[in-house]
């Protein structure tokens, strides 16, 4: 899998965006807390920081974490900024 340019980890992306979306998806699943953390190979207290939006996860926690979630990194870094493009031109 490739990674999502650095620029891709800016200002526009924080830690709370992040932590929500592992929070719905590990829950979606239906996935503990700690099973997500043993499988992902990510300290629980880690983990626990990024779905509070208190840490903001390098790019290979994420990529990990959601890895087990069914997920990969890029195509959630495109439907962000799919996204985020299409709210500007409802917007103006």
């Amino acid at each position: 899998m490739s990674l999502p340019r650095p620029d891709a980890w800016s200002a526009r992306r924080s830690a709370k965006f992040w932590g929500d979306l592992i929070l719905k998806l590990r829950d979606e699943r239906g996935v503990t807390q700690r099973g997500l953390s043993v499988a992902a190979q990510v300290n629980r207290s880690t983990l626990r920081g990024i779905e509070r939006g208190e840490k903001p996860g390098d790019m290979d926690i994420m990529e990990r974490l959601l890895g087990v979630l069914g997920y990969e990194l890029d195509a959630i870094e495109v439907a962000a900024t799919a996204q985020e493009k299409s709210s500007c031109l409802v917007a103006h």
